[in-house]
């Protein structure tokens, strides 16, 4: 394989300011790790190789597509697979008005899906996400996440007190994904004491992460529970989620982009040692049944016949958890990771 240190490569990010999750978390953890030299996409300039985030333009393949250029494109969101010509629509145009896009694309996922069939690879994060790629790629490399840079705390004490501590961790412009277990919480707390410790933002942007800013507090205040907010940091969400007893992942069912994602989450908490109860995605029901674990739940009651288990539990939050970070340990490690993006490069930068 050709030296990726000899070669001049760029990298189109996130945020420029490179402290994103998705660039910390992917590229930069591998560019880093591995002492590979790179810089931000300049147009005018010419590289050996161009990786493309998931946020950057589309117009960059199209104009590299006819080069002697390698690039490699990430899809970790499954905009691909949308067929809806409003938000096709409003997508494109919100990408061109926000500058991250200089062409107006009226049909952002049929030209999505043209850029996959171009690029000489396609990185993304689960074996289902690969399976959707495999219409429109042919060299897809799943790659997971590396919690890069940030304070990781380890959780050690199983007891719980009087009061039983639920924590939901995420995006602020995800966090209206729990009024999906409104009804749940209601209900659980009927018998039982609890505080939903939510870590976020305060304020998040309805669109393109830039226009409609809204409360986060706002789009959850129809949980019937009792909540304490943390905004979210890297050097403290870790702690306060592992002095939590149980971390819960629902999902939004109508939302295909929101079905699609990846394992990504629940491997973070697994490797902190949180009891994590999910809703039971394709890729989470995958993870957890590989691992032997029963904490993915399909209906209302699955979600309070495992949070009573969990929460009445000690010894069983203890052994599952151990159960847990030694699987996300053995197929996640950091090692694992770096060979898959080692194999990656490889798989297009041949002699």
């Amino acid at each position: 394989m050709k030296d990726l240190r000899k070669l001049k490569i760029a990298y189109s990010p996130y945020d420029n300011f490179k402290d994103y999750p998705g660039d910390r978390r992917r590229f930069l953890f591998y560019t880093n790790t591995r002492n590979i030299n790179y810089e931000i996409y300049n147009p005018s300039k010419n590289y050996d190789l161009v990786f493309l985030s998931e946020a950057s333009d589309i117009g960059i393949a199209e104009k590299l597509y006819k080069t002697e250029t390698k690039v490699i494109r990430e899809c970790i969101n499954s905009y691909y697979l949308e067929h809806n010509n409003s938000k096709d629509i409003f997508r494109g145009l919100a990408k061109f008005l926000t500058g991250r896009s200089k062409k107006l694309y009226l049909n952002y996922s049929k030209s999505l899906r043209k850029l996959i069939r171009q690029v000489d690879a396609v990185t993304c994060a689960s074996k289902e996400q690969a399976n959707q790629l495999s219409s429109f790629a042919k060299n897809i490399h799943i790659i997971p996440d590396v919690f890069n840079n940030e304070q990781i705390n380890m959780k050690e004490d199983y007891s719980i007190g009087n009061t039983i501590n639920i924590a939901w961790e995420g995006l602020g412009s995800n966090a209206y994904q729990l009024n999906y277990l409104n009804k749940v919480l209601e209900k659980f707390s009927k018998k039982n004491k609890f505080i939903l410790h939510i870590i976020t933002d305060k304020y998040h942007f309805k669109h393109m992460n830039k226009f409609g800013k809204i409360s986060t507090l706002e789009t959850i205040n129809k949980i019937s529970a009792p909540i304490k907010f943390h905004e979210w940091d890297k050097t403290t969400y870790s702690k306060i989620l592992t002095e939590c007893d149980i971390a819960i992942i629902p999902i939004n069912i109508n939302s295909q982009i929101a079905l699609g994602k990846p394992e990504n989450k629940l491997i973070h908490f697994w490797k902190m040692g949180i009891p994590t109860l999910t809703y039971a995605t394709s890729s989470y029901d995958r993870v957890m049944k590989d691992a032997e674990i029963n904490l993915s739940c399909k209906t209302d009651d699955d979600w309070i016949e495992k949070l009573g288990q969990l929460s009445a539990d000690s010894i069983l939050r203890e052994k599952l958890a151990s159960k847990a970070k030694s699987y996300a340990e053995k197929y996640y490690s950091e090692q694992a990771v770096l060979e898959k993006w080692d194999l990656l490069f490889r798989s297009i930068l041949q002699d």
